[in-house]
């Protein structure tokens, strides 16, 4: 969801149809894995990612086609399809419904985690296209290193307020299982915040250094390690979420 939402800020008519179809078919391979993860008891969520695979089809077969003119269109509202089936995916675990302030620290939690997933995907693609054609302007791939960098600083300050009841902004409901995630699974909790936010972020202003600097194959390896290290990080998140129910 993340890297589609997100290919906008690659103008075509400068790296041309075939970065996009590039990224829509390997984002497409990575989306044959996610229905196994959805359940009938989630309806709304089992909607939204229903509509938006439908959505996203439609767009990966423009593509292909010439001239379609409303494709940057049908990818707009592809885009927003997803970020609201994942708002969905992040509500629907409950029978009885999320109280409103813990609802309002989840649903950010697992937006900033789709765009950081997405913006390192697609920066490393697009670092790759690099290298095939130098030529091209490197104003897209600091968009969306600066795309990544945000979104793991938003992260990491959600996560602080998360997991900090001294801070006094634990919501009521998940104060209990908060403080049964620092007990319990400390060091996964610190692995999570090391390679997933502190690791990544130092990666990418790594690359926004060498990107200021003209090197393209450098900061492309950077970006494949970040890639790397933020699916890890998202995997200890998912994981701790399942046991505790704490968005981390």
């Amino acid at each position: 969801v993340g890297g589609l939402a997100l290919m906008p800020l690659v103008p075509v008519a400068e790296i041309g149809p075939g970065f996009f179809r590039t990224c829509a078919s390997i984002y497409l391979l990575i989306w044959v894995c996610v229905p196994a993860g959805l359940e009938w008891a989630r309806p709304w969520e089992l909607l939204g990612f229903a509509l938006f695979t439908l959505l996203f089809l439609m767009y990966y077969a423009s593509l292909w086609l010439e001239k379609v003119p409303a494709r940057s269109w049908l990818l707009e509202i592809t885009s927003v399809i997803g970020f609201c089936a994942v708002i969905a995916s992040s509500l629907s675990d409950s029978a009885t419904g999320l109280p409103l302030d813990e609802a309002l620290v989840r649903a950010p939690n697992f937006l900033f985690s789709t765009l950081s997933l997405g913006a390192a995907m697609s920066g490393m693609l697009l670092g790759h296209w690099y290298l095939v054609a130098p030529e091209l302007s490197l104003v897209p791939i600091k968009r969306l290193t600066g795309t990544l960098v945000g979104a793991l600083v938003a992260q990491g300050v959600v996560l602080a307020l998360t997991v900090s009841p001294e801070l006094g902004m634990v919501p009521t409901s998940l104060l209990p299982r908060v403080q049964h995630l620092l007990v319990a699974y400390p060091y996964f909790l610190l692995g999570r915040a090391l390679v997933g936010l502190v690791g990544t972020f130092g990666l990418a202003v790594l690359t926004m250094w060498l990107l200021r600097e003209g090197s393209t194959q450098a900061a492309t390896g950077f970006l494949y390690t970040a890639v790397l290290t933020v699916a890890v990080g998202e995997l200890i998140a998912r994981f701790l979420f399942q046991l505790t129910r704490v968005p981390v």
